[in-house]
């Protein structure tokens, strides 16, 4: 999934709406992300820490629209090394970005 199309999706959620990240752990909170280039294409990686408040959906609608981030493919870092994003999952306390 790239940026952009989160971003669609994310438009029909409620802007206070928790949202996590799930790799091949537990679920985590999240607040920050890293960058790399691998083959040309720009990767944004979602940093999973512990402790902390979940990122609000208008929270990380705000953290990822940048015009430079908009064709960046989504992964999450997990314990075996970042791993693709291909969605989210409605949960009743939020989503859950995997």
């Amino acid at each position: 999934m790239r940026t952009i199309e989160l971003l669609a999706l994310l438009a029909d959620q409620g802007i206070n709406t928790n949202v996590y990240l799930q790799t091949d752990g537990p679920r985590a909170v999240f607040r920050t992300f890293r960058t790399l280039t691998e083959n040309e294409s720009l990767q944004l990686i979602f940093v999973p820490q512990t402790g902390g408040h979940p990122l609000k959906v208008w929270e990380l609608r705000v953290l990822i629209n940048r015009p430079e981030l908009r064709g960046a493919y989504l992964l999450g870092d997990g314990e075996t090394g970042p791993q693709a994003i291909f969605g989210f999952q409605e949960q009743d306390d939020g989503l859950v970005l995997h």
